[in-house]
């Protein structure tokens, strides 16, 4: 490709309907240097009624399957018919059955495992925005090319959380980019299959991600994503009401963020840009005029108490039958079980004769205690709440826990971990 290309990444928030979907086109509109990749999310909830159609799936309940496939076609549809008239209204709907029918024909896939099952539905979910938002800019006489993700993002065979094959990602990208030369691209996010062709996804909310590794892979001048907030702020603003943005974040503290929980960027967004020095800008899709936040090499002048809540965790505590210390043997043993059951730790902490392990309690049911039991005493407790404190202080601290019970505490450095009720 001649020129550099920038990357903008459009989560499920900004195409939500159709009035959104226009201000996407305005966006992309005023983007006059370079050629734009635009990464596209799941419109709305959609990602949430595909797992509801996947859950019926599940449990062979064909009339409630067909009946939430039928509100989810409803949406897509009703979008459609807002913006578009005549023989272009006939155009996307065509292109909206087609990927209807490729969703039922998922739904009745008999063969593979459940994970692979999950995949094949939830993946159509960028299908649908992507179809739709390139029309859309067609519409506003943006013209563009539609990529199927699955076609140029490659990753390996694990499903529901997949990894990157970069270099064959690469070749894919740029063989798809060279072949109709463009202005805009426009492709799902989140989205990839392994080299056997088999539909793979990144984890929830990778759209992020999938922005950041085809900037990566095309050494992309660039990669913006575009929030319903103006930019990076220092707290979640359903938990504090006197939130900060942070103009200028570096790498290193953004990767600290998100990995503790920090919900405007996906945790493996940053390491591919960090390798390449891309800047990465948060902004607001309803501020235009607003410079929102910019995460790169840079340094923040001022550092500022950054607080990350996790809600509804579950605290595990493991004690070896045999009442011999906790040894690595031990760690091994319960490590290696989470990772085959996809579950994260988000903190750990041993003594002597117990370990400690916190994840969300979405993912109790995952354990095999069964398993476990044959070497550790297991006593739980749920509905606790994992408090992240970066470049914390005591006044900070003070600040969030004076209404909690704080259960164990953690401090390394300049972050503060404490686990509360």
């Amino acid at each position: 490709m001649s020129q550099a290309v920038e990357v903008y990444k459009f989560g499920g928030a900004s195409v939500k309907d159709a009035e959104s979907l226009l201000n996407v086109a305005k966006i992309v509109k005023q983007h006059k240097a370079s050629q734009l990749i635009v990464v596209v999310s799941a419109m709305g909830k959609t990602t949430n009624a595909l797992e509801l159609i996947f859950k019926a799936r599940l449990n062979n309940n064909q009339k409630l399957q067909n009946k939430r496939l039928e509100q989810l076609k409803g949406f897509h549809v009703g979008i459609v018919g807002q913006l578009f008239e005549n023989e272009h209204k006939e155009l996307i709907l065509n292109e909206i059955e087609g990927v209807f029918h490729s969703l039922k024909d998922s739904c009745n896939t008999k063969t593979g495992s459940e994970d692979e099952l999950y995949d094949k539905i939830v993946s159509h979910g960028e299908l649908l925005s992507t179809k739709i938002v390139s029309a859309t800019l067609q519409l506003k006489d943006i013209d563009n090319k539609w990529i199927d993700a699955r076609e140029v993002i490659i990753t390996d065979q694990r499903n529901r959380n997949a990894s990157i094959d970069f270099t064959s990602t690469t070749l894919k990208l740029k063989d798809q980019l060279n072949k109709q030369v463009k202005k805009v691209y426009v492709l799902g996010g989140f989205i990839g299959s392994s080299k056997q062709g088999i539909t793979t996804t990144l984890g929830r909310e990778g759209s992020d991600y999938s922005a950041s590794v085809i900037a990566y892979c095309l050494n992309a001048k660039s990669v913006t994503i575009w929030k319903d907030v103006e930019g990076v702020l220092n707290a979640d603003p359903r938990y504090f009401k006197d939130t900060q943005k942070l103009d200028q974040i570096s790498y290193e503290n953004a990767a600290e963020l998100s990995y503790y929980g920090a919900s405007v960027i996906h945790p493996k967004t940053i390491q591919p840009l960090k390798k390449l020095k891309i800047p990465l800008y948060v902004r607001s899709f309803e501020k235009l005029e607003t410079k929102g936040t910019t995460i790169s090499e840079k340094e923040s002048v001022k550092n500022i108490a950054s607080f990350i809540i996790k809600p509804q965790q579950c605290l595990m505590s493991l004690k070896p039958k045999d009442f011999s210390f906790v040894n690595e043997k031990h760690l091994k043993v319960l490590y290696t079980h989470f990772d085959d059951i996809s579950v994260r730790v988000n903190l750990a902490q041993h003594s002597a004769i117990h370990t400690y392990f916190i994840f969300d309690q979405k993912w109790i049911d995952r354990i095999n205690k069964p398993l476990l039991e044959k070497s550790f005493e297991i006593n739980q407790k749920t509905d606790l709440n994992l408090i992240t404190i970066c470049f914390s202080d005591e006044q900070s601290i003070e600040k969030i826990t004076k209404d909690q019970t704080i259960i164990l505490d953690q401090k390394i450095g300049k972050v503060t971990r404490l686990l509360t009720y």
